[in-house]
């Protein structure tokens, strides 16, 4: 008998467990030994055989090693993209989204397929004690993160305002040098690097990046609102002041 108390079904001699391949054979007890994942000599669905692909169950496991860098990583790169003006327009954001989506809106697909073999197989008739790997628990809330980091991110540019803000004494500085004349480019200025300055009365444009189209940065206007002219366009506000601009 085996632990879903159903009569032992001789297991064929390649079996293999569905999570980390162990050999099954001659084994009746209905955990694999290596990783503690339930099997049924009965039922085909619960093992695999030789190199041939798991059933659906195959699916119900964690994200791989693979899947959870490569979400970590273009997390990170959107993340950093977004926190450089404008907002939302970044070409490094702009390209983690749309090129990097090739790869990880594939993987979030996967994650949602995973949680759904998860549920169809706790719902199966003699699998409600089905047990998993929970070394790997933590993977579960990679996918998820990253989708509420980046809706988050989507409908509030808060890594940009946040990054400004850790800059802003910098930019402060930054801002006095230029009216003192002794303010050079490129140079370091907080979390960014600035790489030229435009003066229009006293409005200071400090410019950080580009955008998909035009360089981009940051305004500083003491006064007031400046009405923008030519080609510029003005974006947020991050801070007291302080604007990001299209040039």
């Amino acid at each position: 008998m085996n632990n879903a108390g159903t009569r032992y079904k001789q297991l064929p001699d390649d079996a293999r467990c569905l999570d980390c391949g162990y050999r099954l054979f001659t084994n009746e007890s209905g955990v694999c030994p290596e990783c503690g994942r339930l099997f049924y000599s009965h039922d085909p669905t619960t093992f695999r055989v030789g190199d041939q692909p798991g059933a659906w169950r195959a699916w119900a496991r964690p994200p791989t090693m693979f899947e959870c860098i490569a979400i970590f990583i273009f997390g990170v790169l959107i993340l950093w993209g977004s926190s450089s003006p404008p907002e939302h327009s970044s070409v490094l954001f702009s390209l983690s989204m749309i090129c990097g989506g090739v790869i990880w809106v594939p993987i979030v697909i996967v994650f949602f397929c995973r949680v759904a073999a998860v549920w169809a197989d706790r719902r199966r008739a003699n699998h409600s004690a089905m047990t998993y790997d929970r070394r790997r628990a933590g993977r579960w809330l990679v996918v998820p993160i990253f989708l509420l980091v980046i809706i988050s991110q989507l409908l509030y540019p808060w890594a940009l305002v946040l990054r400004f803000r850790l800059s802003r004494d910098a930019f402060e500085q930054a801002a006095k040098d230029v009216r003192a004349g002794l303010f050079q480019t490129p140079r370091r200025v907080g979390l960014y690097s600035v790489r030229s300055v435009q003066t229009n009365g006293s409005s200071i444009d400090f410019v950080t990046g580009d955008s998909l189209i035009d360089p981009a940065g940051f305004q500083y206007t003491p006064n007031g609102p400046w009405i923008p002219h030519g080609t510029h366009r003005i974006g947020m506000s991050v801070a007291r002041d302080w604007n990001t601009v299209d040039l």
